[in-house]
């Protein structure tokens, strides 16, 4: 066999596998029978499951999902894909989707490590240092989280998401995701 014909060969495999993919992904979609006349743990087992299919490679959307998980309960499922995502190529506002997710659990013990990774992330966006601080304050570490607010108001000092996420925190009030 010739070389430009394996080549050829080569680029229409690719091709057909391609399709494949958008095919098994276009497949992926809902109906009624995903959830009616289901309890409603298995309905949203049923749809997340397909919520997840449907997420492919997007972070977003597969911390959207985790997220459900995770605070719907099913905590196993909901931190396995966020470890897969945290484990990856990892983007600070990915870290920010964890730290929220964290949070709203009141997981404290792991907003502390995931807000110091924001930090690390992304360390001259004062929304996510504002943020990061914000959880670090509701976790109980004042004096950590106070470290992240100097460092938000010097990166974005007139930025009203910066102040908003501090003052919040101060009376108690997680910062909008």
């Amino acid at each position: 066999m010739d070389r430009r014909r394996v080549i050829r060969i080569t680029i229409v495999g690719l091709g057909v596998a391609a399709a494949l993919g958008l095919a098994l992904a276009a497949s992926a979609v809902a109906t009624k029978a995903l959830f009616e006349g289901k309890q409603p743990a298995a309905a949203g087992g049923d749809v997340l499951a397909l919520s997840l299919a449907q997420a492919e490679d997007g972070s977003w959307e597969r911390l959207a999902v985790a997220r459900a998980y995770y605070l719907g309960g099913q905590k196993e499922k909901g931190q396995s894909i966020i470890d897969s995502v945290m484990s990856g190529k990892l983007e600070a506002s990915d870290c920010r989707r964890v730290l929220h997710i964290y949070g709203e659990a009141k997981e404290w013990n792991k907003v502390i490590p995931t807000a110091e990774k924001l930090a690390a992330l992304a360390p001259k966006d004062g929304t996510a240092l504002a943020e990061a601080g914000a959880w670090t304050y509701l976790a109980g570490e004042r004096a950590k989280a106070e470290e992240l607010f100097a460092r938000a108001l010097a990166a974005e000092p007139k930025d009203i998401w910066v102040s908003v996420a501090i003052g919040g925190a101060y009376l108690g009030v997680a910062p909008l995701s």
